[in-house]
């Protein structure tokens, strides 16, 4: 590579800097409050496991506060965060949140789950941890009902659609 490319790409690397420097501003001002309030930071990128419902839950907690009572646990977010009420569960599909509960509730009183909105600078708590959990917890147990039997049916014109034929070597 030239010289006078690896300067461009250093200048616009240190104007990336730059620009999320003060773009955090906000957010340094806000842990300032934070701490006044009497929260300090308890753990940072925290690697849990855990078995639930006959499955390992694994994660690493990017933020775990605690004021002396209670924790918050908090996960990063670089994009923008929507927190709006989802009426129908099932198209929920971020659980992040969820787990970090669940691997970290055992510490003590969870006082909420946030993802802290690097662009507002503020924390975000899930509005429906608990319905989340019992959601999560039915679609675990689901999966560990036998849901499929995979017996040999007498009728084998029925096997020439069948998603299932390799699995019982029909064909």
């Amino acid at each position: 590579m030239a010289t006078k490319e690896i300067e461009d790409k250093n200048l616009f690397f240190r104007l990336n800097i730059d620009i999320w420097i003060k773009k955090l501003d906000p957010l340094f001002e806000n842990e300032i409050k934070r701490f006044e309030n009497g929260y300090k930071i308890y753990a940072l990128e925290l690697e849990r496991a855990i078995n639930y419902k006959g499955f390992v839950l694994f994660g690493k907690i990017d933020r775990i506060d605690y004021n002396g009572k209670n924790f918050q646990i908090i996960d990063y977010k670089s994009s923008k965060i929507e927190n709006k009420i989802v009426k129908d569960l099932k198209k929920v599909s971020d659980f992040q949140l969820v787990f970090y509960y669940l691997l970290s509730k055992n510490l003590g009183d969870i006082e909420g789950v946030y993802y802290y909105d690097l662009y507002s600078a503020q924390l975000k708590k899930e509005n429906q941890l608990n319905e989340k959990v019992e959601y999560l917890t039915n679609i675990l147990d689901s999966l560990n009902e036998k849901i499929i039997n995979f017996d040999k049916c007498d009728n084998i014109n029925n096997c020439l659609f069948c998603p299932y034929k390799i699995i019982c070597n029909r064909f």
